[in-house]
């Protein structure tokens, strides 16, 4: 069955690329293909150019300084501007989307597993911090856990990262968050899993959902699964059927699993308006963690917990609101740029036509941003693309550079 889930999910992507077609940035980000996977691709293609890019650039030099300030501005730009341009080889790019889709799918079953194998490969037993938050970075769904590991990197503060340690602050991290989870929070958690199988069946795969709900510690979802689909020599579920079974099990029998047939002709849809809180937000809402909990990070309670807070002031160091002392609001122009915010009128005329609001939208996208990879993807798009802004200008270069001074560790 998952073997059957990722070669349709191939094709379904192949077939959005024929052959002879472009595998470029652009081709892919227009493309009708899953969302995470498009990530996976993207992330993929920016971490092969940067490679490529640290394989053509000099190290060292007799006839010049690679330590001058310019050279490395001139760097950043090439880099940049390779980026622009880049693109898979056609040879390249059938192992590539099978890669991307089996590590998604694995992910969305059990995303701790699949954290863990993909960080720490060949059995290794501990890797950099900037391998974790890298390596993080390549997945977009459950983004409670990438803000959770960018907390935990953050708290730890150490260069090298253990994999005991890690899978289990994380797993811990998983199952406190799902913990009190009713059945519309399930049912949402399970949309981006629920998409993707829905090219190969009309329902998911009992061994999927069995597996989903026992890396959570919920043995007791994962055996009324089990035993609906057994009783009835069931391989698949309908969204319709598990609503019914999350309801029983949540809500201590209150409806009966005969309600709903197994399988469906067709897998009910879920829309992800039905929720009035955000998922990120149900996040922040939990109850302050406690003993080993706080090894990840304080979780800061807002008083209007309906505004539309960034993702970027959701997780702060427990220094940042201490017991008795009011939240301070942080612009995220000047997470984002630093003391280059001096520059913002200057940034706002020369690269966003001078439209603020423009301005402001973007300054909050790159608050969100994880790292620096991410970060400049949303400044090739949303800012030189968009605005067709020569990326040598002077403002172009200060604007770049007071953005990755906040990943590179450059700021006071």
């Amino acid at each position: 069955m998952r073997e059957q889930t990722i070669q349709n999910q191939i094709n379904h992507i192949l077939t959005a690329f024929p052959e002879g077609e472009t595998r470029s940035r652009s081709a892919i980000s227009s493309a009708e293909i899953p969302e995470s996977i498009r990530h996976f691709l993207l992330t993929t293609l920016d971490r092969k150019l940067e490679l490529e890019a640290i394989q053509s650039m000099p190290t060292q030099s007799a006839w010049f300084d690679v330590e001058d300030e310019r050279v490395h501005v001139a760097l950043r730009q090439t880099i940049l501007a390779m980026s622009l341009s880049a693109r898979f080889p056609s040879e390249e790019f059938s192992k590539i989307v099978r890669q991307a889709v089996e590590n998604v799918l694995n992910y969305l079953i059990s995303p701790v597993e699949t954290l863990v194998s993909f960080i720490f490969p060949n059995g290794a037993d501990s890797v950099t911090a900037n391998d974790v938050r890298r390596k993080t970075g390549y997945f977009s769904d459950y983004p409670y856990l990438r803000m959770g590991v960018d907390a935990y990197l953050e708290r730890k503060g150490e260069l090298r990262i253990f994999k005991p340690d890690f899978e289990k602050t994380v797993s811990h991290l998983d199952q406190r968050f799902t913990r009190d989870h009713l059945t519309e929070d399930w049912l949402k958690l399970l949309q981006p899993l629920i998409k993707m199988v829905a090219l190969s069946s009309p329902g998911l795969p009992v061994a999927f959902v069995y597996q989903f709900y026992t890396s959570k510690g919920r043995s007791d979802i994962a055996s009324a699964v089990t035993s609906a689909a057994q009783s009835r020599s069931a391989q698949l579920i309908t969204v319709g059927t598990l609503d019914v079974i999350l309801r029983q099990v949540l809500h201590s029998g209150d409806v009966e699993v005969k309600t709903a047939p197994l399988v469906e002709k067709q897998t009910v849809g879920l829309q992800d308006e039905g929720s009035d809180v955000p998922l990120w937000q149900k996040f922040r809402q939990k109850d302050q963690v406690s003993d080993d909990a706080e090894e990840l990070t304080t979780i800061q309670q807002s008083e209007t917990p309906d505004a539309a807070v960034p993702l970027w002031k959701q997780f702060q160091p427990n220094e940042a609101n201490t017991a008795g002392q009011p939240a301070v609001y942080h612009d995220p122009a000047i997470v984002v740029l630093g003391v280059g915010i001096n520059h913002k009128n200057r940034f706002i005329n020369d690269l966003f036509n001078g439209d603020e609001n423009k301005f402001n939208a973007t300054m909050n996208e790159l608050g969100s941003a994880p790292d620096w990879t991410t970060a400049s993807e949303i400044i090739a798009d949303h800012v030189f693309r968009m605005y067709q802004v020569d990326i040598y200008s002077e403002s172009a270069v200060d604007f770049t550079n007071a953005v990755e001074s906040r990943y590179s560790g450059d700021r006071a």
